[in-house]
């Protein structure tokens, strides 16, 4: 959801960026490995975000100070942060059952949305 509210902006703006499934590999690597080694849930996931907080900023500084154009940069970081979150991983997988992150996901956003449980970076 929040993904597709930043590409809301992006897209009504007449830009474009390719690179936002990167941005969740990158994120979602840096939380489950955080995570995994005994930090707690909440500070994991604030790692995750900064780290894709991170990468947007690398792409807006490279589109707005080197005038590089967007689907350049865009397509730089989807096919490099795919190498970097495998890289964080240093596997092709972890899951998480009967955790507190995985609880984490057996909730509904308004009472309607469901979020997904089944937590597995491929």
């Amino acid at each position: 959801m929040l993904v597709s509210l930043g590409m809301m902006i992006v897209i009504s703006s007449k830009g474009i960026d390719i690179s936002v499934g990167a941005f969740m590999y990158i994120a979602a690597s840096v939380t489950v490995k955080l995570y995994s080694s005994g930090i707690g849930l909440l500070p994991s996931i604030i790692a995750g975000l900064a780290a894709a907080c991170l990468c947007g900023l690398f792409n807006g500084a490279m589109v707005a100070r080197f005038r590089i154009q967007p689907i350049v940069i865009t397509l730089i970081l989807m096919i490099a942060g795919r190498g970097l979150a495998q890289i964080i991983l240093g596997e092709l997988s972890i899951s998480f059952y009967y955790t507190t992150f995985a609880e984490f996901g057996d909730y509904m956003v308004g009472g309607r949305i469901p979020i997904q449980s089944d937590i597995m970076l491929v």
